[in-house]
């Protein structure tokens, strides 16, 4: 039998919204970051030579995108580290 991950837990509510956090950035690398630097990749070794506007814009986009997506799981990872580091020091306290 299955049950919800959700109704039975010991993580503290927060602790769970920073892995669903998580979650949804490697989600987004998988679904939008990768496959745009595959296109990049495919467009130079196509139009390597010439001088299109277009590669500069996507290498840009690809660029921007890599800082956010990439940046963004080590501040949630970080912020998950001090979660479980403010629950072992504070203990009982932790849940006020």
């Amino acid at each position: 039998m299955v049950t919800n991950c959700r109704k039975v837990s010991s993580l503290h509510p927060t602790a769970k919204v920073l892995f669903e956090c998580l979650a949804a950035t490697d989600l987004c690398v998988g679904l939008f970051s990768q496959p745009l630097f595959v296109t990049v990749l495919f467009l130079y070794i196509n139009l390597g030579n010439t001088d299109i506007d277009i590669l500069y814009y996507l290498e840009e986009v690809v660029c921007i995108s890599n800082y956010v997506v990439f940046g963004v799981p080590v501040l949630i990872s970080t912020a998950i580290s001090v979660d479980r580091l403010l629950v072992l020091l504070l203990r009982l306290r932790y849940i006020h």
